[in-house]
């Protein structure tokens, strides 16, 4: 069993070839981070609509429209609750960004800049690794990530070159199995059975 501390990281990635094709791992992600104690809260900006719904107890899921999603993230940096932590879950970062008016996309990137001195709010980057390539060099987002951390989702860790991985690539490039992956802590990559809701 692989373990992370959330809590000791804002920006947090998951990623991999197709991160689509792994919704039971997310939703059981999910889950698992809302019955984190005491008072956890997650938001979930699904902009890829993996999930179709999430009707877990303290989860916010915005399935129309990602305003929504930031709108309740506003109200929780707003109250700044003691003792309450809230991990907002962005899946597909760049179709969200896209969705977003120039205003809003202002109103969010703030939001994450200013979260960032307070211990209650983290945030966790859903998508493909190219898609985290690109977004690597965001004056939001690159300061605030450790790229040798994460969780890669199914094969084809090895060939990529975003994320900081100090295994050794013949290993990374062998095939894995349906249902795992790999954890990354400190650069080096452990392969796991992904946790499933189903």
């Amino acid at each position: 069993m692989a373990l992370i501390n959330l809590k000791d990281k804002f920006i947090y990635n998951v990623t991999g070839e197709d991160i689509t094709a792994e919704p039971a791992f997310i939703k059981g992600f999910i889950r698992n981070l809302s019955l984190i104690k005491p008072k956890t809260e997650v938001i979930i900006f699904d902009a890829l609509s993996v999930l179709n719904e999430c009707k877990y107890e303290n989860v916010f899921y915005a399935k129309e429209s990602c305003y929504d999603a930031i709108d309740e993230l506003t109200k929780v940096f707003e109250a700044n609750e003691a003792g309450k932590m809230t991990f907002a879950v962005i899946i597909g970062i760049n179709t969200f960004l896209n969705k977003l008016s120039s205003i809003e996309k202002g109103k969010f990137t703030t939001l994450i800049t200013d979260s960032k001195p307070r211990e209650n709010i983290k945030y966790i980057v859903m998508d493909t690794i190219d898609v985290i390539k690109t977004i690597n060099f965001e004056s939001w987002y690159k300061p605030n990530v450790d790229m040798s951390e994460g969780i890669w989702l199914g094969n084809g860790i090895g060939n990529q070159f975003t994320l900081k991985v100090t295994t050794n690539s013949r290993v990374l490039r062998a095939e894995v199995p349906p249902g795992f992956g790999y954890v990354i802590k400190k650069g080096k990559a452990a392969l796991m059975k992904l946790m499933s809701d189903e």
